[in-house]
This record gives structure tokens, C-alpha cells and sequence, in this order.
């Protein structure tokens, strides 16, 4: 807001718009799906836990109630809370408590204007803020029944199942539960949280006894970005170099094959194929430093050509990826090896690339195969996405990828990813 220098001289209407501007709301400065209760006890000293997975300015103001809606307003009656954030604000990731009927709070300040009496008969709890458009909801719990009534709906803005989760119908408590919490750790992205938070499996339910609501407070983790990559392309994409290829980096697309036919090439124009061989490709060392949860992915695809003797690759063959970090020699048991058909008798097998993963943590051989021969993509047994997960404080990693198949049969790898969760960002809060 800009004052005017000299007061005195001001025209009338720069009085009246000082005014309007004054008297009007401040903008919500949250959305929905940055707040999420956390715990709720009906029974006890009923209180109440919620967690920001967004920065909150300090001063911010978030009230919360036990009022339902309907016809998208709040009904009249029952108890609104007002919370303050502290002067230094609310990190993303910060858990509050609310106790003794909305009487105290673990971090800033909260009042009530009438006793807070959250029913173990089904209530709901309601989280808002007000803009210069009326009502914003943030985020509400029911625990009335087994669904959304007349006269007791979704609050305008908010998505049934996401920002709005009822404990019977998408967290799989009884009708009109009298305390739950969320029972496992707050570390995710926001993305991964919103949806745990959302997820019956992580939730504790009691009719009996009131929930300690103590929560850690969430560890929010930025998301994973690519580090590295070798897709065979020949662009400037390919960031991962390449310090050996024995197989055939080429664009075939296999239309000629048995099928899964085009299977052969899993993005662009070309990929690494093998056949009738025992072929290594190792990708040198790239940096990972200061990354978490640092993690090799690769896809790879089964298939045949269109020959008699041609059924894909079978028990004998297969694909063996080994990792090493900071520099370290590559180890003699690959971490990951996947193999062709189940059994010698079962021929080979072929599968499409998808989306079914195999999956482990360095240094922890695995070994994955079909249950039998044929096209598997309809089994779901087609290992064809591999991943090797690293220690975090890994330095750099090394690749190597070794492939055995026969004469007609090809193991085709494409789309070699490495990726990581940056470091944290630092925070500066601003008071409003």
C-alpha cells in the first residue's frame, strides 16, 4: 500500500480508497493440500494434530472447525478456532498440536470462541481461511458415517478422496470413529505425502482410548531429478558416456520379429541390442555428490526374431547389472540379474518394455526370471524395469551391464537413468 506524502492535500477519493483497501481481507495465503490433520481424538481432551507441507509466514491466520457444510457454506453453530503461526513462521513440514479442547497449541498461538466439543458420535474438521472472495478451504476430516451426506458435503474446492478424506470410506475406519492418527513417518515429497496421508494402510483407529497426538515433524524431500543418462541417441541427452560396448547400439526396431514385435526400442531411434553372445557394456563413473536416495534405473526388453529355432532368451541367458560407488572396483556378483524362460523345458520367453520392476538396494544380489517361456507381458512376470538404489553419501557410480542370449534371441537395453534428490534448500521466513 502506497501512502500519499502530504495527507493534507490528499483528494476525497484517495481517502475512500484507503479505506476499501483496509477494510478488505487479506489474500489466503494457502491451498488446498498444503495442510492435512494429521491425529483426532473425540475422546479425551479431544485434541488434534495437522502438518503444513508448505512454508507458513509468520502472523499467518487458519482457523479451524467443527461446523459441517452445506450447500457450500458453514452451518451455523459448533466451535471455530482461530490459530496464529508463530512470529517466525511455520517450515513446510511442521507439525502442530492442538490440545485441551482448542485451549493450547504446541507452536504459535490459539483461541476459540465457544468449547470445542468434537463429537465420537461423527463429526468433522475443517480447516479454512478467509480472502476477498469469501471462504478458502484447506482441508477437511469427516468421521460421520460412511460417506459424504446431504448437509454434511465436500467443502467448494476441495477434492473428495484428496483434500477431503472421510475416516470409513477412504481410510477404512468404522462409522463415526472416536480417535485416529496417521501411524508412520512424514518423509516424502508433498506429492508422496498428500497421498500417504490419504492411504488407509498408514492410519491407527480406536473406539476406546485417546491417541497420544506427538508427532516428529515431517521430512519433506524435494523431488528426484536426473543426474545422468544413456539412451543411445547420440545427442546431447546422453549425458552418461559410454566406456565400452560389445553390443550393437542400433535402430532396429524388431518388425520383423516373433512377437512382441517393435519391441526392440524403447524411446528414440535407437538402443543397445545383443544376440548370440556374451556382450558387456559399462558406463564410466559419474558424479553423484550431496544427492539422497541415488538410484540406477534401466529398461530392458526380451525378443526373438522370426526364425523357427528363435523363442527368446531362455534359463541360460540373461541380463546382469552390477554397480559400484566412489570409485571402487565393480563387484564379481552383479546386483540385479535377470533371467529368460523359467525352465529349460519351457523354452525361451519374450516380453515388451513396461513397467514391471525388479528392484534392490547395492551390494544385495537379486536374482528375478519368468515363471515360464512364451510372451509373458500378460503374466506380468517380464522383468523389464531394474533398478539399483544407493547408499546415500555415495561420491560417483560406475555401471556395468552383461548379457548372455543365443543365435535369433536379443536382450535389448534402453533409457539408463541415474537419479537423485537434491540437497535441501534453505529457509527465510518473511512476517506478514
Amino acid at each position: 500500500m502506497i501512502l500519499h506524502r502530504n495527507m493534507s492535500t490528499c483528494p476525497a477519493w484517495y481517502f475512500c480508497a484507503l479505506i476499501i483497501l483496509m477494510l478488505q481481507p487479506a489474500q489466503a495465503a494457502l491451498a488446498p493440500g498444503d495442510l492435512y490433520v494429521v491425529g483426532f481424538n473425540a475422546d479425551g481432551s479431544k485434541d488434534f494434530a495437522f502438518v503444513v507441507l508448505t512454508n507458513v509466514p509468520g502472523g499467518e491466520t487458519i482457523f479451524f472447525t467443527d461446523k459441517a457444510v452445506s450447500n457450500n457454506v458453514l452451518r451455523p453453530g459448533e466451535t471455530v478456532m482461530t490459530y496464529t503461526a508463530p512470529p517466525e513462521g511455520l517450515a513446510a513440514g511442521a507439525v502442530v498440536t492442538i490440545t485441551n479442547a482448542g485451549t493450547g497449541t504446541s507452536r504459535g498461538t490459539v483461541t476459540r470462541d465457544s468449547v470445542f466439543t468434537f463429537s465420537a458420535s461423527g463429526d468433522q474438521l475443517t480447516a479454512f481461511q478467509l480472502a476477498s472472495v469469501g471462504t478458502n478451504f484447506l482441508f477437511t476430516l469427516n468421521t460421520e458415517g460412511t460417506d459424504w451426506t446431504v448437509g454434511c458435503e465436500v467443502p467448494p474446492g476441495l477434492r473428495d478422496g484428496w483434500t477431503a478424506l472421510h475416516t470409513a470410506k477412504h481410510l477404512a475406519s468404522n462409522a463415526d470413529i472416536d480417535n485416529g492418527r496417521f501411524a508412520t513417518q512424514l518423509v516424502g515429497t508433498a506429492a508422496e505425502l498428500r497421498s500417504a496421508i490419504g492411504t488407509a494402510p498408514f492410519w491407527a483407529f480406536s473406539e476406546d482410548a485417546a491417541f497420544e497426538m506427538t508427532f516428529a515433524d515431517a521430512e519433506i524431500l524435494r523431488p528426484p531429478i536426473r543426474l545422468a543418462f544413456q539412451g543411445f541417441e547420440g545427442t546431447a541427452e546422453d549425458t552418461w558416456a559410454i566406456e565400452q560396448a560389445q553390443g550393437a547400439i542400433t535402430n532396429n526396431p524388431g518388425a520383423l520379429d516373433k512377437a512382441p514385435k517393435d519391441a526392440r526400442i524403447r524411446s528414440g531411434a535407437y538402443s543397445y541390442q545383443t544376440e548370440n553372445a556374451t556382450a558387456t557394456l559399462i558406463l564410466s563413473p559419474v558424479s553423484c555428490h550431496h544427492y539422497r536416495d541415488v538410484t540406477v534405473t534401466l529398461y530392458i526388453s526380451a525378443t526373438a526374431s522370426n526364425s523357427a529355432s528363435a523363442d527368446g532368451p531362455d534359463s541360460n541367458d540373461y541380463v546382469a547389472v552390477y554397480a559400484a560407488v566412489n570409485d571402487q572396483s565393480l563387484p564379481s556378483e552383479p546386483d540385479i540379474r535377470v533371467w529368460g524362460g523359467g525352465a529349460a523345458s519351457s523354452g525361451g520367453a519374450r516380453w515388451r518394455f513396461s513397467e514391471v520392476t525388479a528392484r534392490t538396494t547395492l551390494g544385495a544380489s537379486v536374482a528375478y526370471g519368468p515363471a515360464g517361456g512364451g510372451r509373458r507381458d500378460a503374466q506380468g512376470d517380464g522383468w523389464a524395469k531394474l533398478q539399483i538404489v544407493l547408499p546415500n553419501g555415495s561420491q560417483s557410480v560406475r555401471l556395468k551391464i552383461v548379457t548372455k542370449c543365443d543365435a535369433n534371441d536379443w536382450w535389448n537395453v534402453d533409457d539408463i537413468e541415474l537419479t537423485g534428490r537434491p540437497p535441501q534448500a534453505s529457509v527465510m521466513f518473511f512476517v506478514r
